[in-house]
């Protein structure tokens, strides 16, 4: 990470912060295109207006998501939390502007990947009250055995969102440490 001011790293760390929360609120969402009071209160307090109800569900099928709110509502917040520092902390902004660029497109791309991991599998027909354990008992691969974290991978050092298991260092504090 490149030197920066004191209050840009400040910023920054703040901004993680934010994001995880919106990232957060915003996967805990079931079905897909549904809302929870969670992320109803994150809109709220970005004062983004949530898709009507009529829209929701299918914005969120045509965007291939199994569960969460819908992409085009996650977006808003993400931009809409930029919008709001650029207002009060303009000099601050400017030294941050190309990262805060890359904030919305990066951040949809892994919000839509944990977005299209199913929430769970689905029973056969002949289904039955055990049918869930079973089809688990049943997966022996690799990829079947590990389909990755639905939860958004936190920093330690500072909460911000870390964009794939390989990624080891933080992009909004540098540290070298993730958590989940």
């Amino acid at each position: 990470m490149a030197h920066i001011s004191e209050a840009a790293h400040q910023c920054r760390l703040e901004l993680g912060r934010k994001v995880s929360d919106i990232l957060e609120s915003a996967l805990a969402c079931e079905p897909a295109g549904g809302t929870s009071p969670q992320w109803l209160y994150t809109l709220n307090g970005l004062q983004v207006e949530p898709l009507d109800q009529s829209v929701r569900y299918d914005e969120a099928k045509k965007a291939g998501q199994e569960k969460g709110a819908p992409v085009c509502e996650v977006e808003k917040c993400l931009q809409t939390l930029i919008d709001n520092l650029k207002l009060q902390a303009p000099v601050v902004v400017e030294e941050l502007t190309p990262f805060l660029e890359r904030i919305v497109p990066r951040h949809r791309e892994q919000y839509l990947a944990l977005a299209s991991i199913s929430p769970k599998p689905k029973a056969g027909p002949s289904g039955g009250m055990f049918a869930f354990a079973l089809a688990t008992a049943e997966k022996k691969s690799k990829e079947q055995e590990y389909q990755g974290s639905t939860y958004v991978l936190r920093c330690p050092g500072c909460g911000g969102p870390r964009m794939s298991d390989a990624d080891l260092s933080c992009e909004y504090c540098g540290e070298g440490k993730t958590t989940s």
